[in-house]
């Protein structure tokens, strides 16, 4: 924490939770909310959470390059989850993003205590580069769907409709 201090005043200190690390996403189809398959960072007791080197290989001058060719936490996808989890993961992203009013599509981490088996939501991204290097295309192509398409059923979405951008038809009760 003294290097945290010596960055700013105020410091947001969270409780670790031991467990598993999921990455969870839901694109929008068709007036429904659609989670496809999800991926889990095998972190491991030794290496216990994902770091910068997991996630971004970087240049001499810091900024990102790409992402590391063999991360620690290996991202494998699809994610073995039982269905419970699966339930309790698609339920807790779909809520989160009627809530946090996103749109297309939004991405979740969450670490899965190792004791309980309870989620906890980590984070949320709205990042999604459509390349099939990306974490949102693996799962789509990890789920078996055919990424072209979704990606082209999302963009004649948004660009054949401006007043209805971001408007799911049909919410579902969660």
């Amino acid at each position: 924490m003294q290097i945290g201090f010596q960055l700013d005043d105020t410091l947001l200190v969270e409780e670790y939770i031991p467990g598993r690390e999921l990455r969870v996403a839901v694109i929008e189809r068709q007036g429904q909310l659609y989670v496809p398959a999800m991926i889990e960072y095998l972190v491991t007791e030794s290496n216990p959470i994902r770091i910068l080197q997991d996630k971004l290989q970087l240049k001499p001058d810091g900024t990102p390059a790409c992402q590391p060719e063999k991360p620690v936490a290996t991202p494998v996808c699809p994610a073995v989850v039982t269905p419970e989890l699966s339930e309790k993961l698609a339920h807790a992203v779909k809520k989160a993003h009627v809530a946090l009013g996103c749109r297309h599509y939004s991405l979740y981490d969450f670490r899965v205590h190792a004791e309980t088996g309870q989620p906890y939501m980590l984070e949320a991204g709205l990042f999604w580069s459509f390349g099939k290097i990306s974490m949102i295309s693996r799962m789509i192509l990890a789920d078996g769907q055919n990424l072209e398409d979704i990606v082209m059923e999302l963009w004649n979405n948004i660009s054949s409709c401006p007043s209805q951008r971001g408007k799911i038809s049909v919410r579902e009760s969660f």
